[in-house]
């Protein structure tokens, strides 16, 4: 708020010039509360004549202009007011003050609360006192007089931090004006005065207020009422901001912790995603603040009931949980082999097993670190793998993308006790539920398959694992042939995940033509086999695209994107109960269907 004005009337005394100009001036350098005093500042100053002597009669007579009142007064279209016990003077300049400053600023501090309480009883006595919205500086209580001599003023001053109480945005007037006087003084044996009054004259400029109100409170707000520990849900909300400011919101979860979004303009619908670690009924709300720092009143609450689903078994923390276009839901865990790389850095290739839908045009995934593990990112990205319909693709422990169709089962599974397992691997059912639908081993357990004679070069085994195992070391499966000598050796290993996981093993250079193949599966530790097949078809074409991040928000620790943008030992890290929301883009899809993977390097470590 600012605003200044000034005219060049002049006062006489005859031929003389009491009085040459006067200026004002009004600054506020902030917008203010509404119903809170705030602070604005006034300066006005006159411009007075010399002083003269004239001779008459064989006398001499020394005239000397002074100001006797200034003061400033404050209109508008709204509830405001000025209030006195915030006037600070400063009559003259410089060594021409009539009195210190200071001194009177201490004076004005403890007497003027009493001159408002004052003022507001008695009924006022001139024009410009006629209510309360008007203050009065104490320029020269006194006329100049030899017997409290004081240097002649060429400039008279006042200044006054007014504070006006407000709502919305205000267009005030501001009028100053002062009382203009000259001394008539002659000699005798001793002086004789007389005060003659000029005149009084006032100006006045328009200024408005830049006055901020809080936000409106938000909607309630918007989604599940109930859910699961360890899964991310979204919610939603909106508001509208009276003077238009851009705001921020802070979503509070009911669990001790917020989430608070940046800025986002007026009217416009935000979203901030949240897990919940025990099972409990929560209370949601949110409240919304303006670029000025004033915060609305919390929105209704939303009560959300989350229960707790079988807790993720181990076998490889954290986990990625993928937008559905609804939720935030639990795929699988990352970083598998982590638990058996003593400290060092792993590569995992992970496809995703959950839907992955467009969030307003980025793809979405969050890392949650659940248990007491702390996890180390070097490096994240997504890949997205286009393909024509009737062709599926799978990933290597290497990262190398097979395609298939329709993998056959083996024509004979047995186990290492001659017992007869094809039903329970011969097709994608796995319920863990009912045992009958896959086969469950413990460690030292194997399956001998037999796919019969492979007549093409192309073999690729494709499983669908998961794992059940409480020990602190990796489990796996060791996929075996048979060498030159009729001995099992593995030519590749598996991390099977804490859910099921679709994975291949290209085994094409193994295939011996016009020979029965056959394969071992080894379990090294308790897991689960829903499914094992060998598709032969022809590698398919594809289109490879890896997408860009554009967004890496830490839950504690803000923007992490840097840290996961290359392999460079500069981690992104999660400890328990944190999480990172990550957010790319990717091209249109070039084929008739996508499949995505997740490629991770870094490690992880149990905290004692």
């Amino acid at each position: 708020m600012s605003g200044s004005n000034s005219d060049s009337t002049v006062f006489y005394y005859g031929s003389h010039t009491v009085a040459k100009g006067f200026a004002l001036d009004i600054s506020m350098m902030a917008a203010i509360d509404p119903n809170v005093w705030s602070f604005s500042r006034t300066a006005f100053a006159v411009s007075l004549g010399s002083g003269w002597t004239e001779v008459m009669g064989g006398m001499a007579f020394d005239y000397t202009p002074w100001v006797s009142n200034m003061w400033v007064k404050v209109e508008g279209d709204s509830n405001f007011r000025v209030r006195v016990g915030g006037i600070a003077d400063n009559a003259g300049t410089g060594a021409n003050c009539t009195i210190s400053w200071e001194v009177l600023l201490e004076v004005l501090e403890t007497i003027l609360p009493f001159i408002l309480e004052y003022l507001a009883e008695q009924p006022p006595q001139k024009e410009w006192q006629s209510d309360l919205h008007w203050a009065q500086a104490i320029v020269r209580a006194n006329p100049p007089r030899i017997t409290n001599p004081s240097p002649i003023l060429r400039t008279a001053g006042a200044d006054f931090d007014s504070l006006f109480l407000q709502e919305g945005y205000q267009s005030l007037t501001i009028t100053a004006g002062a009382e203009i006087w000259l001394q008539k003084c002659y000699w005798t044996e001793f002086p004789h005065y007389t005060d003659i009054y000029i005149g009084t004259h006032s100006i006045n400029c328009q200024v408005k207020v830049p006055v901020t109100n809080a936000p409106n409170a938000p909607y309630i707000p918007s989604g599940r009422n109930s859910g699961y520990t360890y899964t991310t849900y979204d919610y939603s909300t909106s508001t509208t901001d009276p003077n238009g400011d851009n705001v921020r919101y802070q979503f509070d979860w009911g669990d001790g912790t917020s989430t608070i979004t940046g800025l986002h303009l007026s009217g416009e619908t935000v979203s901030a995603s949240h897990y919940w670690t025990s099972s409990d009924r929560y209370i949601v709300r949110v409240r919304a603040q303006d670029t000025f720092n004033e915060w609305s009143d919390w929105s209704p609450s939303l009560t959300v009931a989350i229960g707790a689903p079988d807790p993720p078994v181990r076998g490889g923390y954290p986990y990625v949980s993928t937008w559905n276009g609804t939720d935030y839901v639990l795929d699988n865990n990352v970083l598998p082999k982590s638990e058996a790389s003593q400290g060092a850095d792993v590569e995992d290739y992970y496809r995703l097993e959950q839907n992955l839908v467009p969030k307003n045009g980025k793809y979405s995934l969050v890392i949650s670190e659940f248990e007491q593990e702390h996890s180390y990112f070097d490096q994240v990205n997504l890949l997205a793998v286009d393909h024509e319909s009737d062709v599926h693709v799978a990933v290597t422990q290497n990262g190398e993308i097979l395609t298939y169709k329709n993998p056959a089962a083996p024509i004979a599974a047995f186990d290492n006790n001659g017992t007869d397992r094809l039903s329970q691997i011969n097709r994608i059912d796995g319920n863990i539920a009912e045992p009958s639908t896959y086969f469950y081993g413990q460690r030292g357990d194997y399956l001998v398959l037999n796919f019969g004679v492979v007549d093409t070069g192309n073999a690729k085994l494709i499983l669908r694992d998961d794992m059940k195992c409480q020990y602190e070391t990796i489990c796996c499966i060791e996929v075996q042939v048979l060498d030159n000598n009729g001995e099992w050796v593995t030519v590749e290993v598996l991390a099977p995940r804490a859910y099921w996981t679709t994975q291949a093993v290209n085994l094409s250079p193994y295939i011996v033509r016009e020979q029965e193949l056959a394969v071992r599966l080894f379990w090294t530790l308790p897991h689960r086999l829903d499914f094992v097949g060998l598709d032969t078809t022809k590698q398919e074409d594809y289109l490879l695209c890896a997408a860009n991040l554009i967004s890496a928000a830490h839950s504690t620790l803000g923007d992490v994107k840097t840290q996961l943008l290359q392999s460079d030992n500069i981690n992104a890290e999660l400890e328990p109960s944190q999480q990172i929301q990550l957010e790319f883009t990717l091209p249109n899809k070039a084929k008739q269907a996508r499949t995505y993977i997740l490629y991770a390097k870094g490690r992880y470590f149990t905290i004692p």
